[in-house]
């Protein structure tokens, strides 16, 4: 999503940041007594407490966060910010969609083939 949005820092290690900022969650700063929703669904260990062992979870809550949650709604109105900076002078729809594929699945659209047959 970073990647998409523009927002990715390619550079490593630095000093970490706030869970608000759009920054890798491995330069995230974590704060023992506070928990964070999103690194919390998706089973992030308590700074509390020493652990040897991760659990691992797949929820249903994990999947509705990151198609609902602040986060990725914020990257998702980045993207929609660059594409227009990119494609400012699109007459249609088209060269945005084309671009806003590109950036998101690193390749070229492919038309819609439909299963059913032609109508005649």
């Amino acid at each position: 999503m970073l990647a998409a949005s523009g927002e990715l820092e390619p550079v490593m290690g630095g000093p970490s940041g706030p869970t608000t900022k759009p920054r890798r969650t491995i330069d995230t700063r974590v704060v023992r007594n506070t928990r964070d929703a999103l690194l919390d669904a998706f089973d992030a260990p308590d700074g509390t407490f020493p652990t040897a062992r991760r659990n691992t979870t797949t929820t249903a809550t994990q999947a509705l966060l990151l198609i609902n949650g602040d986060w990725t709604l914020a990257r998702a109105q980045t993207l929609a910010v660059r594409i227009e900076r990119l494609e400012p002078t699109s007459t249609d729809d088209r060269g945005r969609i084309a671009l806003a594929y590109r950036l998101t699945c690193g390749r070229q659209p492919n038309p819609m083939r439909s299963s059913r047959p032609p109508r005649s």
